[in-house]
């Protein structure tokens, strides 16, 4: 089985600022993520569903391979997530979410497929 991508190897940083900016992710993060109040895959979900609004794919990207990955969240609960989003935000987002989404899809398959056959 695969090891889950840690997300903060996606982000880049200038190399003046990485060390701080990695850590204040991570406590800060830590913060609102272990709270307790919601579970971690309605956050997840949640997420999801802001990233997608503000047309942030590269943010989105990283949180669905992060929802799949750690929280649970299934393929089929993403795509309803993005299609309600295109309702209450705008079609455009949601459509360029969903490319965003089928990217994802895609390099976990490959990732997959990779890993069944070694």
């Amino acid at each position: 089985m695969r090891t889950p991508a840690n997300p903060l190897d996606s982000l880049v940083f200038p190399p003046e600022i990485d060390a701080h900016m990695r850590g204040l992710i991570s406590r800060v993060g830590g913060e609102f993520w272990g709270r307790g109040v919601i579970e971690p895959k309605t956050r997840s979900l949640t997420t999801m569903a802001v990233l997608c609004t503000r047309n942030l794919q590269a943010e989105l990207a990283l949180h669905v391979r992060l929802g799949i990955e750690r929280y649970g969240v299934s393929r089929e609960e993403i795509c309803e997530v993005i299609a309600h989003c295109a309702l209450y935000a705008s079609f455009p987002s949601a459509v360029a979410a969903f490319r965003t989404v089928a990217e994802v899809f895609a390099t976990l398959d490959a990732l997959d497929a990779a890993d069944a056959s070694s």
